[in-house]
């Protein structure tokens, strides 16, 4: 899913305005998990994905960061939804369900909550990248806008895409909004079954400051927040818009208040006591935390990183590109979480610190023996350690700019909890999920062989 990180967005002025068409005003859909294949190049790859994502000067989320408040959580009731629909779910990428245009065309795209706009593939220059991936026909839908609008995405990984903004209708899971969209007419390394993305952060993040397709279903919905459980092998999730899925979660939803910082107004930002284990945190900052579905792993500040592999009671091999190898032979136990509350500078303020737990096995992205990890990621200070290791999910930053103090927080922890995002006063709402789905150890931990994927 290594290009799904998008380097750079050029913003220019507004397209339009989307217009909402009210059908049911809260309904639950399937979000499809897509399996790539996973082995050590796409461990690093992804690794390298999160910290660049943000790094980087975005619309969505540039360097500059300077705080202006932590804000304050509350509990609230929250709406039953009127329907959830299964979610099958067998990997770290998840996708969902479109129909576009009239009559209407199928389409599976990626959800993003740290990305804005929706884009979709019209047309593949290469066979080998996209050739199998279904591509949106504009001339075939009679609801279709045009536009003389530039679409332009660059990827980390090289890949690109260039095409032109139209509009149409889209439907998700009974929800229908005409909105604007970039359509690829030249894509590149793209490389999946995916025809494109599902940005689900806020209108800030636009390339063309469009508003998104669901800020423009939102006025149409008697609860204004859409809920997001990430399933996993064995449990089904879904995406929810206009209510949650009360039926995925245990107790009620906590929310925390958007946490407003320059330069990163468009994502779902919180304020974090960071990671702790056993439930003490290891360190007294706080921090700022982005809840990004659309990165695999965790990246966070490199103190408190090396702090967290500090206390693990097993062997860790600092790989030196912001990266971690810790011993796992066997169960260890960890019990790692992340702490969120109301914080008035680093102390806690009308509402006590939660911390929200994660499976053990979810700390870990790829595992195999050292000589794997020399051979296939090119790690040599791994050549000859003996036993299992396991490629960590938390990994730091690189650079020193104002970006490296914050956290984010990617599929590793958000499929471990169930999260709402509240449109006003904006928030996003945590709870420990009913069924955290998963075995036992490191059990469901992709193998890092040669290019090869078990479980």
């Amino acid at each position: 899913m290594a290009a799904l990180a998008v380097l750079a967005l050029v913003a220019l002025a507004p397209v339009a305005l989307t217009s909402p068409i009210p059908l049911d005003n809260s309904v639950s859909f399937p979000v499809t998990a897509v399996e790539d294949g996973h082995d050590l190049h796409w461990a690093q790859a992804e690794a390298a994905r999160a910290r660049r994502r943000y790094d980087t000067e975005r619309p969505l989320m540039r360097r500059s960061h300077r705080q202006r408040g932590h804000g304050i959580g509350a509990r609230q009731h929250v709406r039953k939804p009127k329907g959830v629909a299964a979610l099958k779910s067998w990997g770290d990428s998840y996708s969902v369900r479109a129909e576009i245009g009239t009559p209407p065309q199928i389409l599976d795209l990626y959800v993003d909550t740290g990305s804005t706009d929706l884009w979709v593939i019209g047309s593949c220059d290469d066979a080998d990248e996209c050739g199998t991936t279904p591509t949106f026909n504009a001339s075939a839908s009679s609801t279709y806008t045009p536009t003389d609008q530039l679409f332009a995405m660059n990827y980390i990984d090289g890949g690109r895409s260039r095409g032109v903004w139209g509009g149409d209708v889209v439907r998700i899971g009974g929800q229908a909004v005409h909105t604007f969209f970039g359509i690829s007419k030249h894509t590149t390394n793209w490389g999946t079954a995916q025809s494109g993305l599902l940005g689900l952060a806020a209108r800030a993040g636009s390339s063309k400051r469009v508003e998104p397709w669901w800020e423009g279903a939102a006025r149409a919905w008697d609860d204004a927040q859409f809920g997001l459980h990430l399933g996993r092998p064995g449990v089904e999730g879904s995406v929810t818009f206009g209510g949650v899925d009360e039926a995925a979660y245990t107790g009620g939803l906590t929310y925390y208040s958007h946490m407003a910082s320059e330069g990163w107004e468009a994502g779902w930002n919180v304020a974090t006591g960071g990671v702790a284990l056993h439930g003490r945190r290891l360190s007294s900052a706080v921090r700022m935390a982005v809840l990004d579905c659309g990165s695999t792993g965790i990246v966070g500040p490199k103190h408190d990183v090396d702090a967290f592999y500090a206390a693990l009671r097993t062997d860790v091999v600092d790989l030196g590109d912001g990266s971690y190898a810790f011993e796992c032979s066997r169960p260890l136990g960890i019990n790692a979480s992340f702490a969120f509350g109301a914080y008035g500078g680093t102390r806690m303020v009308d509402l006590p610190e939660q911390h929200y737990y994660m499976r053990d096995a979810d700390l870990a992205i790829v595992r195999g023996t050292g000589d794997e990890f020399a051979n296939t990621g090119g790690y040599e200070s791994m050549r000859g350690r003996q036993g299992t290791w396991c490629f960590g999910a938390l990994g730091s930053w690189e650079s020193t700019t104002e970006a490296a103090d914050a956290w984010i927080l990617g599929d590793s922890f958000l499929k471990n909890v169930y999260s709402a995002y509240r449109v006003t006063p904006r928030a996003v709402g945590l709870a420990p999920l009913k069924d955290i789905g998963g075995g036992q150890g490191w059990e469901g931990v992709p193998s890092a062989g040669d290019g090869g994927f078990s479980r």
